[in-house]
């Protein structure tokens, strides 16, 4: 079995406003989105190289 290193990378409570919804009303109007998120990837060639092109 074949194991990866990784590392998490957590946004939380990042706010946005956006276009979002179904009916007209809601799309001519902009609403509030509360976003958490953890992104889970191996980044240990960004950490070692400091080369964006790595990350």
């Amino acid at each position: 079995m074949f194991h990866t290193q990784s590392d998490v990378v957590f946004i939380k409570g990042l706010k946005v406003e956006a276009v979002i919804g179904v009916f007209d009303w809601e799309r001519a109007i902009t609403q509030p989105l509360l976003i958490d998120i953890a992104l889970e990837t191996d980044i240990s060639r960004a950490a070692v190289s400091d080369d964006v092109s790595d990350a």
